[in-house]
């Protein structure tokens, strides 16, 4: 590991300590505040209208959205390169089962799987022409993410999504706390794709010190303690999930050592290191694992069997 690297890692770590100091204090100072993870302070925003949705007002703007009423939610973790992981995990699911009621919450990684699962093509079709040789001439997530705002700039229109679908987590910081924003009511492919790399943003790793989305400094959405839209959801897709249903003794069958917890140094350099990943194995390791836990992803997506937040995402996973 080079000391560029160790700087960035570092930096990491001290944002995301300092944001997690910010949030204590403010809920030290705040009497009312709930122990739940989910009752942290979160605003939707509509991107279309700029609307702004706080607290109360959120939770009326979910019941009272009519678009919502039948939709099932699956939110849709952080992951740094596990992001293609996960995006094997549901390129699976989009092939296999019925997705036409389901609404996709995620941040970072998550809310770039998001908006795949928003495609209204065929998912195989849009994972080949995403992961080109090209993808592997990219040497930071920086890259990374500018290359595939490219592909699909180029290669698609806003036609092709059902962005209504689509719920995307950003941290902002309000008062010197962080503040949860979920952005949704994208009318274009390229806004959704600017929230994208707006909930992926790590000073200094992922791209410079700042980002600014539609006017707010933005963090990536795994620094907020629950970056997803406030609603019952059907399953909770991240790189752990396999060994948390392990713990419950769903027993899945495991073909990769994705693991879960306190990441080491070690596992923060893997996360953001293209040379630690190749890219297209983590996508067939994701799709692996998915056909293999067949049975379990049955009894979500046919049985409707498996109550909701089943899979508690406590555990901050990039």
């Amino acid at each position: 590991m080079n000391i560029s690297s160790i700087l960035k890692i570092f930096v990491f770590i001290v944002i995301n300590s300092a944001i997690t100091s910010l949030r204590v204090q403010n809920n030290a100072c705040n009497k009312k505040s709930l122990k739940s993870s989910k009752k942290e302070e979160q605003c939707i925003i509509s991107s279309k209208n700029n609307n702004v949705y706080c607290n109360s007002q959120a939770k009326l703007f979910i019941n009272e959205n009519t678009f919502l009423d039948d939709k099932k939610l699956i939110t849709i973790s952080p992951g740094g390169y596990k992001g293609f992981y996960l995006l094997g995990i549901l390129t699976y699911i989009k092939e296999k089962y019925e997705t036409e009621n389901l609404i996709y919450s995620g941040a970072s990684a998550g809310s770039w799987n998001g908006l795949f699962m928003c495609y209204k093509g065929d998912p195989m079709s849009f994972v080949y022409n995403l992961l080109d040789y090209n993808i592997k001439n990219t040497n930071s997530i920086t890259e990374l993410e500018y290359f595939m705002k490219y592909k699909l700039i180029t290669n698609y229109k806003t036609d092709d999504f059902d962005l209504r679908r689509l719920f995307i987590g950003v941290t902002t910081i309000k008062g010197f706390a962080p503040l949860t924003n979920i952005f949704s009511d994208f009318e274009t492919l390229e806004d959704a794709i600017n929230c994208c790399i707006a909930s992926s943003h790590i000073p200094l790793i992922t791209g410079g010190l700042t980002n600014k989305y539609h006017n707010m400094f933005t963090f990536d959405g795994g620094f907020s303690k629950y970056p997803y839209l406030d609603k019952d959801r059907l399953v909770h897709v991240s790189p752990s999930m396999w060994e948390e249903i392990h713990t419950k003794n769903q027993e899945p069958t495991f073909g990769t050592s994705v693991k879960r917890g306190i990441l080491s140094i070690k596992k923060y350099s893997e996360f953001f290191s293209v040379s630690k990943n190749n890219l297209l194995e983590l996508f067939d390791d994701g799709y692996q694992d998915a056909k293999k836990n067949k049975s379990y992803l049955d009894t979500i997506f046919i049985q409707k069997s498996v109550t909701s937040n089943e899979i508690d995402s406590d555990v901050l996973t990039f």
